[in-house]
C-alpha cells in the first residue's frame, strides 16, 4: 500500500509525519488544533494559519518501511529538539504508550500547580463530597438542584400529606 513522509513548516520549524492519506492526515491536524485537546504539543502550539503551510510530500514509499523511514527524517531533520515532533517514531505500541506517558508526565508535572490550585478552589466552594438531604422523606441527593426538583415530585408530596 502507498503510503507517505510528510513535512509541516510553520515558522520555519519542521514537524515529520506519516500517512497514508496527506489531505486527510492535514484536516486531522487542524481538526485536533480547533479541539484544544492537544494545545501541549508543539505542534498544536506553533499553528498559526497565516503562517501554516501545506503538508509538504518528502516521499512517497511503500507502507513496510514507513515508521523507519519516518524516524530517518525526523533524526535528518532534528525535529525533536529543534523542531515541533515531540517523540520519535514509535515500532510498537508498548512504545507509543511510554513515550506517551513521557509526554502526559511532563504536561502533568509543567500544570502541577495550576491543577492543585483548581483542586483547592473546588474544595473551597464545598462542591466535592456534599450532600443534599431532603428531611421529610429521608433522601440524600448529589446536588440541590436534584433535592429541588424532588420537592415537586409526587413522592415527596405524598409524604407531606
Amino acid at each position: 500500500m502507498k503510503a507517505y513522509i510528510y513535512k509541516i513548516t510553520i515558522d520555519d520549524k519542521n514537524y515529520i509525519g506519516s500517512c497514508r492519506n496527506p489531505n486527510e492526515r492535514l484536516l486531522q491536524h487542524i481538526k485536533r488544533n480547533n479541539n484544544g485537546k492537544y494545545k501541549h504539543l508543539k505542534l498544536y502550539k506553533s499553528f498559526d494559519y497565516c503562517n501554516f503551510n501545506i503538508i509538504e510530500i518528502i516521499e512517497d514509499i511503500d507502507d513496510n518501511n514507513l515508521v523507519k523511514l519516518e524516524q530517518n527524517y525526523i533524526d535528518k531533520f532534528d525535529t525533536i529538539n529543534n523542531g515541533l515532533n515531540e517523540v520519535k517514531s514509535y515500532l510498537s505500541k508498548e512504545e507509543f504508550k511510554k513515550q506517551h506517558n513521557k509526554i502526559s508526565n511532563k504536561y502533568r508535572n509543567n500544570n502541577k500547580e495550576l491543577c492543585n490550585e483548581k483542586i483547592k478552589e473546588i474544595r473551597n466552594l464545598h462542591i466535592l463530597n456534599q450532600t443534599f438531604r431532603c428531611e421529610i422523606c429521608n433522601y440524600n441527593f448529589g446536588s440541590n438542584r436534584d433535592l429541588q426538583r424532588h420537592k415537586t415530585s409526587k413522592s415527596h408530596l405524598k409524604n407531606i400529606v
